[in-house]
Order: structure tokens, then sequence, then C-alpha cells
């Protein structure tokens, strides 16, 4: 698992581990290329917020930071489709934030929080724990790997920080081959 943070020349490698076996997903469009600052449009203008804010968040087949811009392939999955007998899936996965230049250096802890079909819960399902390295617009998570149900279906990632009440869920239908 990789995490890039990413705004102009200041894009930075903040942890990497991890390395997830491959399957495949249907993104619900096949291609996008976002620069750094297109997540400062969804956040919207609150200059007096504290702190770090997510944004929105998303799956995709790969996500990179490319000459200090987002690149993403297969992005914002409506479904995946994972073998048989399989209890979670890998992703890349993007995260929009909006932060502020005196964030830098502060310490911030990112939860995945999932819920299944039939309710089954997992808080938190991924976490990570960073020092924010500028004020950046995006993360991109690499090869993380998320929880499902035995039975697929509608599952639900709540993306949170944590200490905060804010949240972005994103809903993914898993489909077993």
């Amino acid at each position: 698992m990789a995490i890039y943070a990413g705004e102009g020349q200041h894009a930075a490698l903040v942890q990497s581990q991890y390395r997830a076996p491959s399957f495949t997903s249907t993104p619900r469009s096949s291609a996008y290329r976002l620069t750094g600052h297109y997540s400062s449009m969804l956040a919207g203008t609150c200059s007096n917020f504290r702190g770090m804010r997510l944004a929105g968040a998303f799956f995709a087949n790969k996500a990179d930071v490319v000459d200090d811009m987002l690149n993403v392939e297969g992005g914002f999955w409506a479904t995946t489709t994972v073998p048989a007998n399989t209890s979670s899936f890998p992703c890349d996965c993007v995260v929009l934030c909006d932060t502020r230049r005196r964030d830098v250096g502060t310490h911030y802890s990112l939860h995945i929080d999932a819920v299944g079909a039939t309710g089954q819960r997992w808080a938190p399902a991924w976490s990570t724990s960073f020092q924010l390295p500028s004020a950046m617009k995006f993360m991109v998570l690499t090869q993380i790997t998320l929880p499902i149900e035995p039975a697929g279906g509608r599952h639900v990632y709540s993306f949170r920080l944590d200490g905060g009440h804010e949240r972005f869920d994103v809903p993914l239908d898993v489909v077993f081959q």
C-alpha cells in the first residue's frame, strides 16, 4: 500500500507496504485525468474550517501521481467482480481533500468503515495514520484491501478522519464470478 499526497511540486510519497492480487472491476467511466486543484471545486468555498476536510473519494483500477497530477485509469467504480469465496477485494482509492498551509505537519488518521448488504459492519475496515506533508488536494491509496460479505451485494464504504464528524460514503455493488 502506498499513499501519495499531492498538489503542484509538493507531491510526496507518505508511506508504502503491501501488494495485492488483481481483480476485475467495472468503472463508471473508462479514464480520468484530474489536476490537483479539481477537488477544491468539490469542497466548496469555506475559509473558516479547521484542519483537513474530506471532499470525496472513489475506487479505481489504477491511480497514481504523474507529473504532479492525478492520473486515474478505470475510476469511479459502480461494481466490482471478485472470485467466489472471497472475503475482500484489492483496489486503488483516491481521496479528495481540502487542506490549508497551516495544516502541514499535522497528524491525521484516515479510516474507511464498511457496511455489507446484510448490515455486517467493519469499523474501521482499513485505516492509516500520517503527517500531512503539504497543502494537498488529493491522496492516492494504492493496493489497499477492503472487506466484503460472502453473499456480495451492495456495500457502502465510509471515509472519515479520526476525531471529525464529517464522512464521505461510496456505494459499491459486489458481484462474484
